[in-house]
């Protein structure tokens, strides 16, 4: 283990210099680390892709005294996140009551380099009933316990779990700041431009879209939502459908990625014409509604037709 001062020096020099933006959340947190006050569990809100799981991953390597890339190794870090179904290949809806059940029972055990740490992806998917066994731990957890729980939707943790943790907002980084960080890190111009405009200040998205492969993937994407937009009321009809039945179906996390991409380009149309505002801010509620309710488990195709009526 390391003390505060050397914790500031691992802030500086090894993690915390891969982030990209949030430099007031790493000061806090330097600030805090120095002076030995650092909390036993933090909720670090934002969007997908903006940072959270990075911010997590710097903090816990320098409370451990180690490199980021051994973090999936050591035996004192615990990573929960919502499991795979084994009959479907895709990602559970949400993470069990089971699964922190486990993370508990591990927390109990001694730390080999006296302190653990947990990590909670999506913390807002966890149920009810996962929320309630955590609230045990979070209460009196032991020993050096460091808890992270990251979530998109705050409104989505109870406020027991909130109460008993320090929020920590993280918002969207400017995209001169994300592609400077880009050709900082070896992508061409025209790369870091383009995937730092189309990130909407999310440097993890930035950095996933500065792949040739998936930069391409992102502009057919893209193509075929524009194309959505324009097409006749019918055509739209028939394009939530092939969402969710035949050989195009896409999964419920898929359709979710499909839903958000959707909104994003309505908002930047919304941008680019202000005047257009009452014909395309029924499409944004109606997309809000919609992955809301495929959250809740509503019904797809029902979801998914409100929004394509919603649009203009």
């Amino acid at each position: 283990m390391v003390d505060g001062r050397e914790y500031v020096i691992l802030l500086t020099n090894m993690p915390f210099s891969d982030l990209i933006g949030h430099e007031r959340q790493a000061a806090y947190f330097g600030r805090v680390l120095e002076a030995d006050t650092l909390a036993h569990a933090y909720a670090l809100i934002g969007p997908q892709g903006v940072g959270k799981r990075a911010l997590a991953a710097a903090l816990a390597a320098a409370v451990l005294g180690i490199e980021v890339k051994k973090l999936g190794v050591h035996p004192d870090v615990i990573f929960l996140a919502r499991p795979t179904d084994e009959k479907t290949g895709e990602k559970k809806r949400q993470i069990p009551l089971e699964q922190v059940r486990m993370a508990c029972d591990r927390l109990a055990l001694s730390a080999v380099s006296g302190r653990k740490v947990v990590i909670i992806d999506e913390a807002d998917t966890l149920t009810t009933q996962a929320q309630n066994a955590l609230l045990k731990t979070l209460e009196e957890p032991a020993g050096r316990a460091l808890i992270f729980l990251l979530a998109e939707d705050r409104s989505r943790l109870l406020r027991t779990i909130l109460s008993r943790s320090v929020p920590v907002t993280l918002s969207r980084v400017a995209t001169a700041k994300i592609q400077q960080s880009l050709i900082e890190r070896g992508y061409s111009e025209k790369v870091a431009e383009e995937a730092a405009r189309r990130s909407l200040g999310r440097p993890g998205i930035a950095l996933g879209l500065a792949d040739a492969d998936v930069l391409m993937d992102t502009r057919k994407r893209e193509t075929s939502i524009r194309q959505f937009i324009q097409a006749p009321r019918s055509e739209k009809i028939k394009t939530i459908a092939a969402l969710v039945k035949g050989d195009d179906a896409k999964s419920a996390d898929g359709r979710q990625e499909w839903l958000l991409e959707l909104c994003e380009i309505l908002h930047l149309k919304l941008l680019a014409e202000p005047d257009a505002a009452s014909a395309l801010v029924p499409g944004l509620s109606a997309i809000l509604d919609a992955r809301e309710s495929l959250r809740e488990n509503g019904n797809v195709a029902l979801s998914l037709e409100r929004v394509a009526l919603a649009l203009p």
